[in-house]
């Protein structure tokens, strides 16, 4: 199976790499505030796309750093949402 030219993957690189700096940045910020694992995952998925951008990332690299950076993100709604409820009772 032959690989896609770099420039057809650098625009879903580009974007997850936007996306994990303006997100993951942002909670690393308040890591002390978040469950212990959570705050790993965070750091584990921060190295991790800090591995891929130097990398030639195939598409499905990019797929599973997407898909695990939704994970962690649907993760600390629900701890958010769970603290709404607990401080509204």
């Amino acid at each position: 199976m032959s690989e896609l030219p770099r420039g057809a993957i650098a625009p879903s690189t580009e974007a997850l790499n936007i996306s994990y700096v303006k997100c993951i940045s942002c909670l690393l910020q308040h890591e002390d505030l978040l469950p212990k694992t959570v705050a790993i995952a965070l750091r584990d998925a921060w190295q991790e796309s800090q591995q891929v951008q130097q990398q030639n990332a195939s598409k499905v690299q990019c797929n599973f750093l997407a898909s695990r950076l939704l994970t962690i993100l649907r993760d600390v709604a629900n701890l958010l949402a769970t603290a709404k409820l607990t401080v509204a009772a």
